[in-house]
This record gives structure tokens, C-alpha cells and sequence, in this order.
């Protein structure tokens, strides 16, 4: 991301050595940034500061390197929800290499009221989804799903908490019919994808 614009692959821009240019990695789910190499040479900072000292015949070359998140950072991540009426659910995602035990994991329809229901300890596999079906949902729950005692509306944010911290959370918008609200794992933003 550049000064808010973001770019997933090679940039080309005007530089004005009197306004700032701010670049932050756009990290997708399961890595964090390791670091920066700007024209060769390793910088070790979050956001990266442009200045002029570092265009090189008119270009500055930058590269964002990422790595596995650690360990103790791993957490679990919506990434799609529904609120189709009979049809509402919250879909939860392991992106990481290892599994997640869920043990203290409680998601919300409303943030005011963090533990409206406290996910049950089981472990969440890499690579594994946990569906969250809504209260007037209509699908019969299987292995890998859960009944929730609310259901979902335009407008509501969901949150999910661990151990009564928000981690993560999606302010569900006015959806047309049929449409779904999920996320893109590279860049974490959310779109309404049709079903």
C-alpha cells in the first residue's frame, strides 16, 4: 500500500519530495511481514518512509518480504458471513500451518455483548473452515458446523473474541439476495460475492 493505494505487483509513480510516501505491506492471512529490501539493502521498519535519499536514477526499487506468522500470533479469521434470513451463517478459517485449539474463541452479532456464544474446545485444523450457522438457518449442522442462538442482519458487526479480546470483525453490509459477504485470504478485504 502506497500513500492508501494499493499495489500487488510493480508501481510506477511520481515522487514529491515534500510530502511524505508511506508504503505498508498488504499481508494476507496466516504470514507478517519480515522485512523490506529497498534497492538491495535490508530495512527492518513497518511502515517504510520514501525520502529522497533513497531514489536512485529516478526509481527506488522495494521489495515487502513475508514470513509464517509466529506461532503465538496464530488466531483464527471470518471469512465469509450471510444474512439471508433462513440461510444466515458465519464461517470461521484456520489460515495457517498449524492447527488452533478454540478453547476461549467467542463470536457476536453484537460487540456490546462479546460472548453471545462461546465457540466449543476442538481444534481447528490448518486449512479448516467452521461454519456458524445462523439460529433460523434451516441446514441441518454436520461435523465441522455449529448452531448459533442468533441470527445475522444488514448492518450488524460481527466480532470475534478470544478471551475477550477482538481479533477480528465484519460490519455485514446491505446484501442483495443470494449474495454472501466473504474475503479475499491476499489482500483480507471483503466483497458480496453471489452464491
Amino acid at each position: 500500500r502506497i500513500n492508501n493505494v494499493e499495489a500487488y505487483s510493480e508501481f510506477n509513480g511520481r515522487y514529491y519530495p515534500d510530502y511524505d510516501t508511506v508504503i505498508t505491506a498488504i499481508v494476507p492471512a496466516g504470514k507478517e511481514l519480515s522485512h523490506w529490501i529497498v534497492n538491495g539493502d535490508i530495512v527492518e521498519e513497518e511502515k517504510l518512509i520514501i525520502k529522497e535519499s533513497l531514489i536512485i536514477d529516478k526509481k527506488v526499487e522495494v521489495v515487502s518480504i513475508l514470513k509464517d506468522d509466529k506461532k503465538e500470533n496464530l488466531k483464527v479469521i471470518i471469512t465469509e458471513v450471510s444474512s439471508d434470513g433462513d440461510n444466515d451463517y458465519i464461517i470461521l478459517y484456520n489460515p495457517y500451518k498449524q492447527d488452533i485449539n478454540l478453547l476461549g474463541y467467542s463470536i457476536t452479532d453484537d460487540i456490546d455483548e462479546p460472548g453471545k456464544l462461546i465457540l466449543p474446545q476442538r481444534q481447528l485444523k490448518s486449512g479448516q473452515s467452521l461454519k456458524i450457522l445462523g439460529e433460523s438457518n434451516q441446514e441441518t449442522p454436520d461435523r465441522g458446523m455449529i448452531r448459533a442462538g442468533f441470527n445475522l442482519r444488514d448492518g450488524e458487526t460481527v466480532g470475534l473474541y478470544l478471551k475477550g479480546e477482538l481479533l477480528d470483525e465484519v460490519t455485514i453490509p446491505d446484501l442483495r439476495k443470494g449474495s454472501v459477504y466473504t474475503r479475499d485470504l491476499l489482500t483480507m478485504r471483503f466483497s458480496e460475492v453471489r452464491k
